[in-house]
């Protein structure tokens, strides 16, 4: 299954639901790769680039709760960062960019 299909049409209801044996909601694992992602895009775009805090800073905090609009602002975020990831990779120019 893509990514693009596990959101799709994903129930809100599910968003800060916490399955069996999984410590994490659907959403604070969304989050936790969009942060993620975006460390990474960051890291590999700017020196200067500060990564948040190792593991607090990478995970939203415990108890907060998405509703539909954070839930569809989170996948806006992963999905425009992925895209400029995606544009990084393709560019044989950022190679040289990166590397000076």
């Amino acid at each position: 299954m893509s990514f693009e299909e596990a959101v799709e049409e994903f129930p809100a209801e599910h968003f800060n639901s916490q399955p069996p044996n999984i410590p994490f909601t659907p959403w604070r694992l969304l989050e936790h790769m969009r942060i993620s992602q975006w460390d990474i895009l960051e890291f590999i775009r700017n020196p200067e680039h500060v990564s948040p805090d190792w593991p607090e800073g990478y995970w939203p905090p415990e108890g907060v709760h998405a509703d539909r609009a954070a839930w569809e602002t989170s996948l806006s975020a992963f999905r425009e960062d992925s895209l400029a990831l995606q544009d990084l990779v393709a560019d044989p120019q950022a190679e040289r960019a990166i590397a000076s």
